[in-house]
């Protein structure tokens, strides 16, 4: 099924743009994701960003019936996408936002909460939130229940995109034991970052192999702990 929201990424050189689209869009099936990078003179490519390559970029999902996000890389780019914004029509331009936040980690959490059905405010907001760094929130001891699976809280506030992924697929991936959160292999960046789970949120771990007790032991530590942020 595709996202009812689109995302357009708006970057100074074209091989950012599509880069940051490439990363986001192995981790967000089924999202719109439009990369517009550069600037064109004279049919030579320099750095800059096209008010009109964004412009058809958003025109065109809006087209389709979609729902846009717009990210700039730099601060000029969010100015020319807030320009876009403004040439729209009212009823167009109220299905557009722009999001401010870290690039290529911003177009990564949005692509993540459209693929789960979020809506436009939502989306932008994840983009929002991904810069943004609080207190953890009071660690709850972690529980063996009956069916065998441990559930722990995420210690961050910031959930599990690609940075703290990253810590726990690597952390994992050292272990002799096979280890699920949520029921996807915890060695995969990319299969922890699709369930978009957030800081705060409850994990079912799911631990088996040999050395099980150790490994269920060493994971629910760093989830705890927030995998390296707060």
């Amino acid at each position: 099924m595709t996202a009812r929201v689109a995302i357009v990424l708006v970057a100074h050189a074209s091989a950012l743009a599509h880069g940051a689209r490439e990363v986001a869009g192995q981790m967000a099936a089924g999202v719109d994701i439009e990369a517009v990078g550069g600037f064109v003179v004279d049919g030579v490519e320099t750095l800059g960003t096209d008010v009109d390559g964004v412009r058809a970029a958003v025109e065109g999902l809006l087209a389709r019936g979609r729902d846009v996000v717009v990210l700039g890389d730099l601060g000029s780019a969010v100015i020319t996408a807030e320009l876009v914004v403004d040439l729209l029509e009212r009823g167009d331009a109220a299905r557009v936002r722009v999001a401010h936040g870290p690039f290529v980690e911003g177009a990564v959490a949005a692509g993540v909460a459209a693929a789960g059905g979020a809506g436009l405010e939502e989306v932008a907001e994840v983009v929002r939130r991904a810069a943004e760094q609080w207190d953890s929130p009071p660690a709850e001891q972690a529980a063996q229940p009956a069916d065998g699976a441990t559930r722990v809280v995420l210690g961050n506030t910031t959930g599990l995109h690609a940075r703290p992924a990253a810590v726990l697929a690597t952390l994992v991936a050292g272990l002799d034991a096979e280890v699920l959160v949520n029921g996807a292999p915890a060695d995969s960046i990319f299969e922890l970052m699709k369930l978009g789970i957030a800081g705060g949120e409850e994990i079912e771990l799911r631990v088996t192999g040999e050395r099980a007790d150790e490994a269920r032991a060493t994971v629910t530590a760093a989830i705890e702990s927030g995998l390296g942020e707060r």
